[in-house]
């Protein structure tokens, strides 16, 4: 194997695991932010029509 394929393998493995480590960061981020959803989701609502009320004046 010549110098040239090594660096490419090299490379290419370089490639896949930041791909994997994309991968698992935005599963967590995803995992986190729908725990966040499910605990607050009523919070969440009263605080959205809340604002929506300000706005138009209610």
């Amino acid at each position: 194997m010549s110098l040239k394929q090594k660096r490419q393998t090299g490379l290419a493995s370089n490639k896949g695991q930041a791909t994997i480590e994309y991968v698992l960061m935005l599963g967590t981020v995803l995992t986190l932010f729908s725990a966040f959803i499910m605990l607050f989701n009523k919070d969440i609502v009263r605080i959205f029509f809340s604002f929506i009320g300000m706005l138009m004046g209610y």
